[in-house]
C-alpha cells in the first residue's frame, strides 16, 4: 500500500495557483532536494471537482514537539538548541541546490525563464499583483498604488535566474525529529523563476523569527542572526547577497503579503467558498499591521535610494 495525498484547490483561495505548475516543479526537483513523489495532476478538473495534485505522503513534522507555542501557519517555529544547527545546515543546502540548479536542463514547460540582464521577470510579477489588488480589494488604499509605482521604477536587473520557492520559510518543510534532517520541501504553488533575493527576504521576515535561548538574540527563520544567515547562504551557494536588492524585495514581499491578506483573503472569506474562512478573516484583521510593515520597508528603501515617486 502506497500512502498518497490529494491536494485539491478550494472553490476560492487566498492565493490562486496552478496545480500543474506545482506538479512540474516538484517533479523537476526530484533527486535534487527531498520532495514528495508526484503521481498525477488534474489541472483541468477532468477527474476531480476542482484542480488537483496527487503525490506521496512524506514522513516528518513541520514543528518539533519541543516547540509548544500556539502560533498559526508555522510562524516563528523554534527548533531548539539540539535540532537548530542540523535544520539550518539542511535548509542552506536545499536553498543552494535549487537556487543554483541548471534550469535549462529541467522540464518546466509551464514556466517562463526571465532573461538575465533584464528586469522583465519581476515587472511581470508586480503587474500580476497590481491587478490582483485592483480586482480583489474591499477598499482603496493609496499605499498600495504608491508601492506598485515604486517597485516598477526601481525593479532590479536579474543577475542569475533561480528557482524561487515563493513561500520559503520554516513550516514549509518537514524534518526528522531524531536528527533534524529535512525529509521534504513542501508548498511549491507560488514557485517562479526569478531573483534569489525574493526567497531570502521572505525567509528573513520578522514573522518567522524568534529570540534565542538568551532572550535577546533574534534568529531569522528560527535559525541564525540575520547577518550570519546571509553569510551562511553565500557560503552554501557561492552567490552574493546584494543589500540593495534585499531592500527592494523586502518591499515587494511586504506588499504581496498585505495584498494576500487584505484583498484575496478578504474576497475568499467574504464569498464563503473556503474551508479556512475563520483563518482568512483573521488574516484580514492583521492588515493594519502588515501595512505598517510595508510603510516602514518602503520608507527604508526610498531613503537608501534617494527617494522616487
Amino acid at each position: 500500500v502506497t500512502p498518497i495525498v490529494l491536494r485539491m484547490s478550494p472553490a476560492d483561495s487566498i492565493v490562486e495557483s496552478a496545480r500543474r505548475r506545482e506538479f512540474e516543479m516538484i517533479r523537476a526537483l526530484s533527486g535534487l532536494i527531498p520532495v514528495p513523489e508526484c503521481y498525477w495532476e488534474d489541472e483541468d478538473a477532468e477527474i476531480f471537482p476542482y484542480p488537483a495534485l496527487v503525490f506521496g505522503l512524506a514522513p516528518g513534522v513541520a514543528k518539533p514537539a519541543s516547540d509548544t507555542s500556539q502560533q498559526v501557519t508555522g510562524l516563528g517555529i523554534n527548533y531548539g538548541e539540539r535540532l537548530r544547527p542540523a535544520v539550518t545546515g539542511q535548509f542552506m543546502e536545499g536553498l543552494a541546490r535549487f537556487h543554483t540548479a541548471d534550469i535549462a536542463a529541467m522540464h518546466l514547460p509551464s514556466f517562463e525563464i526571465p532573461r538575465t540582464g533584464t528586469n522583465e521577470g519581476i515587472l511581470k510579477q508586480v503587474a500580476m499583483w497590481r491587478r490582483i489588488w485592483s480586482e480583489d480589494r474591499g477598499e482603496d488604499e493609496p499605499l498600495f498604488t504608491l508601492t506598485a509605482n515604486w517597485l516598477e521604477d526601481h525593479a532590479p536587473v536579474l543577475d542569475h535566474a533561480s528557482i524561487i520557492h515563493g513561500d520559503c520559510r520554516s513550516g514549509n518543510f518537514l524534518i526528522d525529529e531524531a536528527d533534524g534532517r529535512i525529509t521534504a520541501w513542501l508548498d511549491w504553488e507560488l514557485t517562479v523563476i526569478g531573483d534569489r533575493h525574493q526567497d531570502l527576504t521572505w525567509a528573513t521576515s520578522l514573522a518567522y523569527a524568534h529570540t534565542a535561548e538568551d532572550g535577546k538574540t533574534l534568529l531569522v527563520n528560527g535559525m541564525l542572526p540575520i547577518e550570519q544567515f546571509y553569510a551562511a547562504y553565500e557560503k552554501a551557494t557561492g552567490l552574493p547577497v546584494d543589500q540593495s536588492r534585499i531592500l527592494y524585495y523586502r518591499v515587494y514581499n511586504a506588499w504581496v503579503a498585505a495584498i494576500v491578506c487584505m484583498a484575496t483573503g478578504y474576497r475568499a472569506a467574504r464569498g464563503g467558498k473556503s474551508h479556512q474562512d475563520v483563518v482568512l478573516t483573521w488574516l484580514n484583521g492583521i492588515g493594519g499591521m502588515l501595512m505598517a510593515q510595508l510603510r516602514h520597508s518602503l520608507a527604508e528603501a526610498m531613503a537608501a535610494r534617494g527617494g522616487g515617486r
